[in-house]
């Protein structure tokens, strides 16, 4: 279940014609998630909203950002391929 504040982010990339945001501060991610962990970011487009986070704050992301998808970083996969990734995913322009 998709929480309001994602709801009306989602929105407003809807009413600016955006197909997703990457939001990089740690209280704003609070705000929008619930997340307070640090060393993440919040990948958000009108299909998914994801934490992107090391493998520390994994467990913690998954309990308290309810209704995001959680990646964790490691394995050769850093921060800029997890955003590709979701990018091509998820087709932003």
């Amino acid at each position: 279940m998709r929480d309001l504040r994602q709801e009306e982010l989602t929105a407003l990339l809807e009413e600016r014609d955006l197909d997703a945001a990457l939001v990089s501060c740690p209280a704003n991610i609070r705000y929008l998630s619930g997340f307070v962990g640090t060393e993440s970011y919040l990948y958000l487009s009108k299909e998914r909203g994801v934490i992107l986070t090391d493998s520390r704050y994994t467990l913690q992301a998954k309990e308290e950002a309810k209704g995001f998808e959680v990646q964790t970083i490691g394995g050769g996969r850093g921060y800029g391929s997890l955003l590709a990734e979701l990018i091509l995913r998820d087709r932003v322009r």
